[in-house]
């Protein structure tokens, strides 16, 4: 081990013999290492976590890819923690020899955070793991979900909202070797965050997201996603979108076969009737149960009575708890604890006569003439602003790509010989791509 430990401090003084490390360590080293394997941990905690990055990263994925020989979890943990506290001195080395390997390691520690129930130890080392891979805040990583997996397990939902709340705008298998899954993942374990911090229309933008990449054929990461996009849309709008921006029909139709129940719950929601939606929850709870979706089930529910008491507002000037209680299917006690709670978060303006049990619905006063408001406007003017901006230089970019204009021209020749379709026709012709 000490030839060795004399060869990578050799290869680590210079850039330009990255690629003859990586060969020596990964192919003309590899059995020698294999082989003495319990002696790599001394050879790594004698290396410079800044002078000999690289070596590290190289030691450290032969580990974690000699798993039959059991890691230790402490040893490795320590060693990749180490690693990634350092490793953004060391950026542009690792983006230029060691982006995979970097990548493979850090996914394997995710499974071990999981498999030794430490997941809230390993989110700090993620982070700082993905801000390596960036080149900005708007690029999305191959451990972003990876990230948002450990704190999602951990319950430590506000801390992933600092990865979250950044605006992703590129996603570049070139750049950082980011894969289609990469990014049904980070959508939906990012919109299950945001269910658990109650943010349902930021995470029904990202369900919405993942039911629409364009795919030759449907996951199991987007029929999970279709089944909450469903439940989230009731939640905040009571009803479900006929048709999907960017999903086309055939998928749709594909997502609905795969989730009959959550097709059916939709329709039982918009007649308002709250037993018989109870009946079909009830008629359903294993459904529901084993899909992990009982508990946005039941927040359903609360939102149709909601919606019921809500609609009161729209008909009635005062009206008796009682009244309302027995059109929610309710107890008076209950119904009387949901109003409350809707005039706490502004949903409806009421009061409650508790002499004798009348409910006064009563105009919104709200002017919205102070400071707070226009803060909140010019907020939302400035966001709407940078995000045109964006489009529009995204735009520029792609018109300007050389691989866009042959494809665009290709196209473009292929489309003057092509057959004309009805929209039907092209459905059929969608329907069976999906079958091959």
């Amino acid at each position: 081990m000490e030839e060795l430990y004399n060869r990578i401090l050799d290869l680590s003084i210079n850039e330009d013999d990255i690629k003859v490390l990586k060969n020596y360590l990964l192919e003309t080293q590899r059995d020698v290492i294999l082989s003495n394997i319990n002696a790599v941990d001394d050879l790594i905690f004698s290396l410079s976590t800044e002078d000999n990055t690289l070596a590290i990263i190289f030691l450290l994925f032969l580990k974690s890819q000699n798993q039959e020989n059991n890691i230790d979890v402490g040893t490795f943990y320590q060693q990749v923690t180490s690693l990634c506290a350092s490793v953004l001195k060391s950026k542009s080395k690792i983006l230029l020899g060691g982006l995979e390997e970097f990548i493979v390691i850090m996914k394997v520690f995710t499974e071990l955070m999981i498999n030794s129930k430490m997941e809230k130890n390993g989110i700090i080392s993620l982070k700082q793991a993905i801000r390596v891979l960036q080149v900005n805040s708007e690029y999305l990583t191959p451990l972003h979900s990876d990230f948002l997996k450990l704190c999602l397990l951990s319950k430590h939902y506000k801390y992933a909202t600092s990865i979250l709340d950044e605006d992703i705008f590129v996603v570049s298998p070139k750049t950082n070797k980011v894969q289609p899954i990469d990014l049904l993942l980070y959508c939906y374990y990012g919109g299950m965050i945001h269910i658990g911090l109650k943010k349902y229309s930021n995470a029904l933008d990202l369900f919405q997201i993942a039911i629409t990449v364009p795919v030759v054929q449907l996951s199991s990461i987007m029929v999970e996603s279709y089944k909450k996009y469903i439940l989230l849309s009731l939640i905040k709008d009571g009803e479900i979108k006929k048709n999907i921006p960017y999903l086309g029909s055939v998928f749709q139709r594909n997502l609905e076969n795969h989730s009959p129940q959550y097709k059916e719950i939709s329709i039982h929601y918009c007649t308002l009737d709250v037993a018989n939606f109870r009946q079909f929850i009830d008629g359903n709870i294993q459904v529901f149960q084993k899909d992990q979706n009982y508990g946005i089930v039941k927040q359903v529910l609360d939102s149709l009575y909601k919606r019921k008491i809500q609609i009161f507002t729209q008909s009635y000037l005062t009206l008796s708890l009682e009244s309302i209680a027995s059109s929610v299917d309710l107890t008076v006690e209950k119904t009387e604890s949901i109003i409350l709670k809707m005039i706490e978060d502004g949903d409806i303006y009421a009061t409650i006569n508790q002499a004798d049990g009348m409910v006064r619905f009563e105009e919104n006063q709200e002017s919205y003439a102070n400071s707070q408001m226009i803060n909140k406007l010019n907020e939302q003017i400035q966001k709407s602003m940078f995000l045109s901006n964006k489009l529009k230089s995204i735009e520029k970019d792609v018109k300007l790509n050389s691989e866009f204009y042959i494809q665009n021209k290709i196209s473009k020749n292929r489309q003057l010989n092509m057959p004309k379709f009805s929209n039907d026709e092209l459905d059929d012709i969608e329907e069976s791509l999906l079958k091959t």
